[in-house]
């Protein structure tokens, strides 16, 4: 669908990006020239640094062992109870969840580049791609399709590859991967950048996708991924999704930041999504009093829907939505 028409359906709220841009631009340029004299320090690798200069009474793992959870418990808490968390507890909670699995997947397919840019894929009976009819939802802000074209040319999956910082109308790739210039959102909107931003309902209702199962879906959008779960869970939109694969982003650890992560994390726990892979990205690691050893600003967490696991089967399951 071209962007003319997609964009009819909104109501635009583009106002002054252009101003806002020469602001910007002016904020990093005075920074850069105020940073001269300072030492610098590779962020990948901050572990001495943050040992010297940080406090050395770091919470031991006897406190991390009694207070985080690591499975799916985390959907048994209420919101009432988050809310009542500590600083401590909330840290321990949140990477000790996203630091463990809480399910098996006998063989893991890894699709893409082995470093950046590849996923795995759970390849067990009823939850792997259905070859020659699976669908593929990949959410990113990059042109790297590694991950895709493996999906395409290993399951012979439909791909659809959803960016909202490419302009234009939407193609295919020589690969025959479907590129939208647009993303997934918490609302269907159009930014004050000008990017097209449509919920997970309705990206459906634009690609005629209504019911159907979807077998793979993967998010990496640097920061949107917590509104945009955030609302496929409260809408109960993941019943029909196998196979879920997330990066977290999470740069600010204030108590307010944990606890709508958490929140978001329970309620993927509560609508009974479990982990099968968690993996850490070492850029931005770092140390912090709240916990013994470094941790990362970003996960990539694995999750399988145990529903399609059971005796009933995926053919089943395909025309029970028809």
């Amino acid at each position: 669908m071209p962007p003319s028409l997609r964009r009819f359906r909104l109501a635009p709220i583009q106002i002054s990006v252009g101003i806002a841009a020469i602001i910007l631009l002016g904020i990093i340029a005075f920074k850069r020239g105020g940073s001269e004299s300072l030492p610098y320090f590779d962020p990948w690798h901050r572990r001495e640094i943050d040992l010297a200069t940080q406090e050395t009474d770091f919470l031991d793992m006897e406190f991390v062992r009694n207070v985080g959870v690591v499975d799916y418990k985390l959907g048994e808490f209420s919101y009432a109870q988050i809310a009542k968390m500590n600083t401590s507890e909330l840290y321990a909670h949140y990477h000790s969840y996203l630091d463990n699995i809480d399910t098996l997947c006998s063989r893991k397919i890894r699709m893409g580049y082995i470093g950046y840019g590849g996923w795995e894929v759970c390849d067990d009976e009823g939850v792997r791609p259905d070859k020659h009819h699976c669908l593929v939802y990949s959410f990113t802000n990059n042109d790297e399709f590694s991950f895709e074209e493996d999906a395409r040319r290993v399951y012979d999956c439909e791909v659809h590859n959803f960016n909202a910082e490419i302009t234009g109308d939407d193609y295919n790739t020589s690969s025959n991967i479907e590129v939208h210039s647009y993303s997934i959102g918490r609302s269907s909107e159009i930014t004050e950048t000008g990017k097209e931003m449509y919920t997970f309902a309705d990206i459906q209702k634009i690609l005629h996708h209504e019911g159907r199962v979807l077998d793979v879906m993967k998010i990496n959008t640097y920061g949107t991924e917590w509104p945009s779960l955030s609302a496929m869970a409260q809408f109960d939109e993941l019943d029909n999704v196998k196979q879920l694969l997330v990066q977290y982003h999470l740069s600010v650890y204030s108590d307010d930041r944990l606890r709508r992560s958490i929140k978001v994390l329970k309620d993927l726990a509560k609508a009974g999504f479990r982990k099968f892979y968690a993996t850490k990205n070492h850029r931005g690691a770092y140390h912090d009093r709240r916990f013994p050893v470094m941790r990362p600003r970003i996960y990539e967490v694995h999750y399988l829907n145990p529903r399609y696991l059971s005796n009933m089967g995926l053919d089943a399951k395909r025309a029970n939505k028809n």
